[in-house]
């Protein structure tokens, strides 16, 4: 066989060629290892964050743990690309700006959900020092014998039978309470 001879040229190419993959390999190398790492650590997580979520009782705990890992995955993928040198600046700014968004829209959905639980908590709040256990009291047409003061409903005994009124309608509706007699 005959040997093809090289020209210089070639031969600088190729040795350029070399020293740039030598320098690059650690990088890739690197990179492998923070995504293998990175989806191994995300398995692990999906499966505590479903486990735990299904231990509370929580509807969705299969569909949290895949969340978590899809953005646990995401975040390792732009870490493992930034070190084999790609821009992810914007990849990055993008991803802080639509978990920006989640998050105020979970802190939305949270305050107005618990907008009633609030307004009972202020109605028992307000009354808690004239309402007590055993007066006669009216609330809007209702009317009956306090049993219990929570912090989110009064129970009346109404007619032998046990009433249960948002403490909310403590402050919305009239409300006349008949003092209690030998205290």
């Amino acid at each position: 066989m005959d040997e093809i001879p090289l020209t210089e040229s070639l031969k600088e190419s190729l040795y350029d060629s070399v020293i740039v993959l030598a320098y690059a390999l650690p990088d890739f190398l690197l990179a492998t290892i923070i995504l293998l790492l990175g989806l191994w650590g995300g398995y692990l997580l999906r499966k505590f964050v479903t486990a735990t979520f299904d231990k509370i009782g929580l509807p969705a705990a299969r569909l949290s743990g895949h969340l978590v890992y899809g953005l646990w995955v995401t975040v390792v993928a732009i870490m493992a690309a930034a070190r084999v040198g790609f821009d992810t600046s914007f990849l990055a700014s993008f991803l802080l700006i639509v978990a920006t968004g989640g998050v105020a829209m979970l802190a939305l959905s949270v305050g107005l959900g618990a907008g009633p639980a609030i307004r009972n908590l202020i109605g028992t709040y307000s009354v808690r020092h004239f309402v007590h256990v055993g007066q006669q009291v009216q609330v809007g047409d209702l009317s009956g014998k306090v049993v219990d003061l929570t912090s989110m409903v009064l129970v009346l005994e109404v007619e032998g039978k046990q009433v249960v009124i948002p403490a909310s309608r403590l402050n919305d509706s009239p409300t006349t309470i008949t003092p209690q007699t030998g205290t």
